[in-house]
């Protein structure tokens, strides 16, 4: 065995535990949609904004230092489903897409028995990009017949003093204009409708049903944060409640800010921090009905949850904002628990990990089949050497700030990254050439640059991460189908492309 474990540890991989036989558990991965772990009370942060989380982790294994393989829905996704890096799935910027030869967790599941089910308030996690491959039912919070609750539920949240988001009722401003109609974000908010339609598929399956594989997509925490002020009041002041609904936040202003425009006040930039904190309140709420109803049906002990996010957010730090253009740890460091009774020991993990690893993880711990020819982390075992993130194409600039401002430079953002965690220390890339190095273990926050000081560290790392890279798997362009084409780009008057616009993704120009 000591052997087995020192090669374990000198190639980065992870051994397996045992799988235990017996009935096979049903699995619920909750996926928080834009949330960045050190916002969370659960790890560390001031304000109370996950306490029924909290409490649902005690007997649970937290991740201290998960890091997503991506910063953004799609390549992040992507990985979670089929545990391969962007550069070798394929899905980014400019293939908005999941080829459908790549082998998901739904399917695999799907095809060991269990029943799949999925829910998105993400329009990226739809058809239009084949991320939900393998699932049996998907139900969506724009479209269909949950729609109209949702819609009623996103704008029942509005306040009428709201002037910081375009959805709000007393939004007017110099930006107005070069956004959107605010109904094209009114589904947004509906993780409640969402736990209620999970719920009630639960009720209508027979009582020795299969044993199910489910998904949900939580979109709070995703610009326009409209949060409820009964959710601000209890976490804020009153001062900061009426600061939060004051301070211009708009995606255009906050785009425009990255290119150094009409920059933030640091009052206004943490009147927006913490409307995102009251945001991961409600996220909070939600989530702890939908383990409240796990529970109430008798399936608490049989059922794996993990709770994940597949990217966070820039909220001001080095004068950015959303989740673009870079791969510091506001967009790549991620809650990650794992809990499933009697299976899974409770504990916190200090080691850094990565959620692509959530891949091998479930099969390991289900005893499910994983496909061929994908190598398989197990979070379970032994912590890898090194863990790994990309920023393999860059996201375009926002088109309504192309439009406004034509002659800003054309090459500032369009830098490719990979990150690589070793030891504490944390290596960024960049495509042209240069390189920073932290140590997060004294510097977290990342504010101290060491390249000069620990050039031979630099050296070291970097040939590494270059071996590393050099020897991922190749995405296979050749095994496109027929049918695999990024549907967003196909129509602008799509209204799901006007939608995935709305909330950022998607350029506005012709």
């Amino acid at each position: 065995m000591m052997c087995w474990l020192l090669l374990s540890l000198l190639s980065g991989c992870w051994l397996s535990p045992k799988v235990e036989t017996g009935p096979r558990p049903n699995v619920l991965v909750v996926m928080w949609d834009t949330v960045r772990a050190d916002r969370m009370s659960l790890y560390g942060h001031s304000r109370k904004t996950t306490p029924a989380l909290e409490r649902w982790a005690e007997d649970a294994q937290v991740f201290e230092h998960a890091v997503s393989p991506a910063m953004w829905t799609v390549p992040a996704h992507a990985s979670l489903f089929t545990g391969l890096m962007p550069t070798s799935h394929g899905s980014t910027a400019e293939w908005i897409w999941l080829d459908g030869y790549h082998q998901t967790l739904a399917e695999q599941f799907g095809q060991a028995g269990y029943a799949t089910w999925a829910y998105s308030s993400n329009p990226y996690l739809s058809d239009r990009t084949n991320l939900l491959q393998g699932f049996d039912t998907i139900e969506m919070s724009w479209r269909g017949h949950l729609s109209t609750k949702t819609g009623e539920h996103t704008m029942g949240k509005l306040d009428p003093h709201d002037a910081s988001v375009e959805m709000g009722p007393a939004w007017d401003s110099f930006y107005k204009g070069r956004s959107w109609p605010e109904h094209l974000t009114m589904h947004k908010d509906g993780s409640g409708v969402g736990v209620e339609a999970f719920t009630e598929w639960l009720d209508a399956r027979e009582e020795d049903a299969e044993p199910f594989f489910a998904y949900l997509n939580f979109l709070e925490a995703h610009h326009p944060r409209i949060p409820t002020r009964e959710a601000r009041e209890r976490i804020l002041t009153p001062e900061e409640v009426k600061a939060g609904y004051a301070t211009e936040a708009s995606l255009f202003r906050t785009m425009a800010a990255m290119e150094r425009i009409n920059t933030f006040l640091p009052e206004e930039l943490e009147a927006m921090r913490g409307v995102y904190d009251a945001a991961l309140l409600e996220l909070d709420d939600a989530t702890h009905v939908l383990f409240e109803a796990l529970k109430a049906r008798g399936l608490e002990e049989d059922t794996l949850v993990v709770l994940v996010s597949d990217h966070g957010e820039h909220l001001g730090e080095r004068r950015m904002f959303d989740h673009r253009w870079s791969l510091y740890e506001p967009l790549v460091h991620v809650p990650l628990i794992i809990k499933w009774p009697g299976h899974v020991p409770a504990g916190r993990t200090t080691d850094t990990v990565s959620t692509l690893d959530v891949f091998g993880t479930l099969f390991s711990l289900t005893g499910v089949g994983a496909p061929e020819g994908v190598p398989l982390g197990d979070l379970m075992g032994v912590a890898p050497e090194r863990v790994h993130s990309e920023l393999a194409v860059p996201m375009p600039r926002h088109g309504a700030i192309r439009k406004a401002y034509p002659d800003l430079p054309r090459a500032t953002w369009q830098t490719r990254y990979h990150a690589m965690y070793e030891k504490g220390w944390k290596l960024l890339r960049l495509s042209s050439g240069k390189h920073e190095l932290y140590d997060l273990n004294a510097d977290p926050t990342e504010q101290r640059d060491w390249r000069q000081r620990e050039f031979k560290k630099v050296r070291e790392m970097n040939g590494v991460a270059q071996q590393w890279r050099d020897g991922l798997p190749a995405y296979d362009l050749s095994r496109r189908g027929e049918d695999d084409q990024p549907k967003p780009a196909l129509s602008k008057t799509d209204p799901e492309r006007q939608r995935l616009e709305a909330l950022g993704y998607v350029e506005g120009d012709p």
